[in-house]
C-alpha cells in the first residue's frame, strides 16, 4: 500500500529558500526546551519580522561602528558635493547595505533591496508555471571561475510528478544555459524568472552532468509537491518514507504515514533523506520525537552563549524501539535533514546509509528592514554528539557511494544522452522489467559507460513514459544505497 501526503505549494522553480533559510515554525507539540528551571513547552518562532530589528553589539564593537559610519558619512557627503552628475541615493544606499552583508563572506547572510524583494517574494509565493525543482546559485561577486558549481545554477531537488522529473533531471545537475543564454552573469532570481512562465509554454535548458553537457526542452506546468511519500517495500516487512522537504505540516504527515505503515505490518523502516534540502527544523525534531524518548535532540548555539537552547524529546513514542531504522543520506541532504539524521544516530535510534551530507548546520533570522529584507546567520545547530555539522556534514555508518557521472565518463555520457539509443531501445522493449534494463546495458556495453550508469539511463527513460501513479515509489532493483539499507535491516538483530 502506498501513502502520499502533501500540500500544494506555489513555487515550482525558485532560488532555494528553505536550504538557505532554516526557519522555525510554531508546530512543536511534544518537544521541550530545557533550561535551569526545568523543562518548558517549546514554542518556536518561524521568523523575525520586526520592521527595525533590535540589535546589540559589544561596547568596543559599538565604538568601531560609530567611527566607521562617521568616516563613511564624510566620504558620502564629499561624493555628493563633488560628483558631476545627480546621485541615485536609493541605488547608493542599497549598494552600501548589500556590500556590508557581502563583506562577511557568508552566503546565507545577505541583504535584498526593496526592488529585489518584490521579485524575491514572487519567486517564493507567486503562482506561475515551472518545471518542478529547487536550485541555488552563488552571488556573482562570490563566483570562482575555477569552481564551476559557483557559476552555474545547481539543482538541489527535483519534485516527483513534475516536468523536471519526467525529463530525467537529477539533484546535482547544473544549468549552464536557459534558452541558449548563459547563466554565468545572472543572479539566481533572474535565472528563475527565465525558467518560469505560462503553463504550456516551453523552455530549453542546457544541463551539465558530471562534465557531460546536453540540451533538453521542457513544457512548463503547475506542480503539486508532496511533503513526503511512503510505501511498504514489496515482499518485506520494511516500511519506506521519503521526505522531500520539511514543511510546517510535515510532522503531521509523517505521523499519518507511519501509522499507516504500522497498520500494514511494518517491522523496520527506511527513512530516505537523500536530496532533501531541509526546511522547518522543528518539523524534523518533531519527527525524531516519534522515535526517541526523554533524550536531548539538539542544541541551538548563539553568539551569546547565555541564549543557547537545548531541545529535548518528550516521552510520547509513536514507534517502538524494537523497530529497526535505517536512514539514507547523500551529498544533497542538508540542513533539517542532516539534523534528523544526526539526532537519530546519536541517540542510537538509526543507522545511516549512503554518502556524507551537504554540511549546513546554521540558522538564519529573516527580518524586514524598511522596504527591504535581510537574512542573518544567528545560530548553529549542534547534535547530541557535540560534533559540528556546518561545513563538515554527517558521515554515514554504512558507506555506499552515490551514483555519479565522473569527468572520465563525460564524453561517453554526453554522446549517449544526446543520441536516440535509449529512446529507440524502450520503443522496442516497452515493458519496464529488470531484464530489459539489463539488456539495455548489455547492448550498450561498448559505450564506455559503466553498467550502473547505463541502468540509470534506462530507468529514467522508462519512468518518463509512466504516469506518476505507475512509477515505483522507490527503486529496489537498481538503487544501490536503498538495496544496502534493505540488506542491513534484514540482517539478524
Amino acid at each position: 500500500m502506498t501513502h502520499i501526503h502533501g500540500r500544494k505549494i506555489k513555487t515550482v522553480v525558485a532560488v532555494l529558500i528553505l536550504l538557505t533559510l532554516t526557519a522555525f515554525s510554531a508546530f512543536a507539540e511534544g518537544l521541550y526546551e530545557k533550561n535551569g528551571t526545568g523543562q518548558l513547552p517549546l514554542i518556536m518562532q518561524e521568523m523575525q519580522t520586526a520592521t527595525t530589528p533590535v540589535l546589540s553589539v559589544s561596547e568596543s564593537g559599538a565604538a568601531r561602528i560609530q567611527k566607521d559610519m562617521a568616516s563613511l558619512s564624510r566620504l558620502y557627503k564629499h561624493l555628493d558635493d563633488e560628483y558631476l552628475w545627480d546621485i541615485d541615493y536609493d541605488a547608493v544606499y542599497n549598494a552600501m547595505a548589500k556590500a556590508m552583508f557581502d563583506a562577511l563572506g557568508d552566503k546565507y547572510t545577505y541583504f535584498v533591496s526593496s526592488e529585489e524583494s518584490a521579485d524575491y517574494e514572487e519567486e517564493s509565493l507567486g503562482e506561475y508555471g515551472g518545471l518542478g525543482f529547487y536550485h541555488t546559485k552563488t552571488y556573482i561577486e562570490y563566483q570562482d571561475p575555477e569552481d564551476i558549481s559557483t557559476i552555474y545554477c545547481n539543482i538541489m531537488q527535483v519534485f516527483p510528478n513534475s516536468p523536471a522529473a519526467y525529463g530525467g533531471l537529477k539533484a546535482g545537475d547544473m544549468i549552464t544555459h536557459i534558452d541558449g543564454v548563459s547563466v554565468i552573469d545572472k543572479e539566481g532570481t533572474e535565472c528563475s524568472r527565465l525558467i518560469k512562465g505560462e503553463v504550456g509554454t516551453t523552455v530549453t535548458l542546457t544541463i551539465l552532468r558530471g562534465g557531460a553537457s546536453f540540451e533538453q526542452t521542457f513544457v512548463r506546468a503547475k506542480v503539486n509537491v508532496p511533503s513526503l511519500v511512503s510505501t511498504m517495500i514489496e515482499d518485506t516487512e520494511i516500511g519506506y518514507i521519503k521526505f522531500l522537504q520539511f514543511y510546517q505540516n510535515t510532522a503531521e504527515d509523517a505521523k499519518k504515514a507511519i501509522e499507516g505503515l504500522l497498520s500494514d505490518g511494518m517491522k523496520s523502516l527506511i527513512i530516505d533523506l537523500r536530496d532533501c534540502p531541509g526546511g522547518m527544523v522543528d518539523s524534523s525534531l518533531a519527527i525524531a520525537d516519534m522515535f526517541i524518548a526523554s533524550s536531548k535532540l539538539l542544541t541551538i548555539h548563539y553568539k551569546d552563549s547565555s541564549k543557547d537552547r537545548e531541545m529535548w524529546a518528550s516521552n510520547n513514542l509513536l514507534v517502538d524501539p524494537s523497530v529497526k531504522v535505517a536512514i539514507l543520506i547523500n551529498e544533497n541532504s542538508a540542513s533539517s535533514s542532516e539534523i534528523l539524521a544526526a539526532t537519530m544516530r546519536d541517540n542510537g535510534r538509526a543507522t545511516l546509509v549512503g554518502a556524507k551530507t551537504y554540511g549546513k548546520g546554521i540558522m538564519q533570522a529573516i527580518s524586514l528592514y524598511g522596504d527591504s529584507d535581510m537574512s542573518i546567520t544567528v545560530a548553529s545547530f549542534i547534535p547530541p554528539s557535540g560534533k559540528e555539522i556546518h561545513e563538515v556534514g554527517v558521515e554515514p555508518d554504512i558507506r555506499v557511494p552515490s551514483l555519479v557521472v565522473t569527468a572520465e565518463m563525460s564524453q561517453a555520457y554526453s554522446d549517449m544522452i544526446n543520441s536516440s539509443a535509449v529512446k529507440d531501445f524502450v520503443d522496442r522493449n516497452s515493458e519496464y522489467t529488470i531484464s530489459n534494463v539489463r539488456l539495455f546495458a548489455e547492448e550498450n556495453a561498448e559505450s564506455g559507460l559503466p553498467e550502473e550508469i547505463l541502468h540509470a539511463i534506462a530507468v529514467t527513460e522508462y519512468y518518463s513514459r509512466m504516469t506518476y501513479d505507475e512509477q515505483p515509489v522507490c527503486d529496489t532493483w537498481f538503487d544501490s544505497q536503498l538495496k544496502a539499507a534493505i540488506e542491513f535491516l534484514q540482517e539478524e538483530k
